[in-house]
């Protein structure tokens, strides 16, 4: 599941769609992720979250998935999601990847928290990113997790 910033779409189209060729599903991450997102009046996080939603639905008509910036939801936020008719997804896993940057002690912050039904997050724009996905997949395995195709 990749949740994607709007305004980052521009320049990386050819990723978007190999992130779609591939199976995976793509949600909306707001277009913006402004450092004050949470401070908005109701219409404006709407306008923010419905352009980032009409470029998503150019390449997953259906998604309907939304993870709030910052994971800070209010009720303007909240109003927002219902009129757009979205579904806002947490997580339940923080592995700290912006702040921490070894990937052993990342890797390892993961697998100390994991349970059945784990949303880990993760940020893809991070240089090591490729590295730690490398370590922490076959990881995950090896204690017997998988990983979900699909959100419902």
């Amino acid at each position: 599941m990749f949740f994607i910033i709007g305004k980052n779409i521009q320049g990386n189209e050819s990723i978007l769609n190999q992130i779609v060729a591939e199976g995976h599903q793509i949600g909306n991450h707001s277009y913006s992720h402004h450092n004050f997102i949470d401070l908005w009046s109701t219409k404006k996080v709407t306008e923010d979250f419905a352009t980032c939603q009409k470029l998503i639905e150019h390449y997953q008509p259906k998604s309907k998935l939304f993870r709030p910036p910052y994971g800070v939801t209010n009720p303007n936020i909240a109003k927002a999601l219902k009129q757009l008719n979205l579904q806002s997804i947490g997580w339940n896993v923080r592995s700290y990847d912006t702040s921490i940057k070894d990937v052993e002690k990342i890797k390892q912050r993961v697998l100390s928290q994991l349970k059945p039904g784990a949303i880990i997050l993760l940020h893809d724009r991070l240089d090591f990113m490729p590295e730690l996905l490398e370590v922490l997949i076959p990881a995950i395995k090896e204690k017997e997790y998988s990983f979900a195709e699909k959100v419902n």
